[in-house]
């Protein structure tokens, strides 16, 4: 293993390990907030789903790189020695999650969940875009339905009014 990858390594698990601290400590502050309140989503529910993919990816993050430090993975580089590209995958994910978060209330639930999930699948299942896309249409037809009939939640509707 090279020099730069060993520190390239040790930098991500940081950024990591400082992302799950940040994660763990906003589902603490934010466990005293109502999750649902009065058929609305409370003022809790977005700081824990964002803490739980803060979580959920930092701990994919550091778990890859500490594979292909120990040999488990490819342990090259995806940039410069053709490795895997495993972590730039975690990294791709989570920003992807970003965005879904953030432009959920302009697009509705529905619309941001199928242009959420779509490169998901595409990235992690290699199988045709358009069986992807109807995948993500059900996934997030099945979303929607749980959040609105099942927990009975005023969900952010798009300009399409779904």
């Amino acid at each position: 293993m090279s020099p730069n990858r060993t520190i390239r390594s040790s930098v991500n698990v940081l950024v990591a390990a400082a992302l799950l601290s940040f994660g763990v400590l906003i589902t603490i502050l934010s466990a005293r907030m109502p999750l649902v309140g009065s058929g609305e989503i409370g003022p809790g529910m977005l700081p824990t789903l964002l803490a739980s993919a803060i979580v959920l990816f930092s701990l994919l993050n550091c778990l890859l790189e500490v594979r292909a430090s120990l040999g488990g993975g490819k342990g090259k580089d995806a940039e410069t020695e053709g490795g895997d590209g495993k972590s730039s995958t975690a990294w791709l994910l989570f920003a992807l999650f970003a965005a879904y978060v953030y432009i959920t209330k302009w697009t509705g639930l529905f619309l941001s969940t199928l242009m959420f999930c779509t490169p998901v699948i595409l990235i992690h299942k290699r199988m045709k875009w358009y069986k992807a896309l109807a995948v993500s249409f059900a996934i997030a037809a099945c979303t929607a339905i749980v959040f609105s009939v099942v927990f009975n939640l005023g969900l952010p509707e798009g300009p399409f009014g779904f």
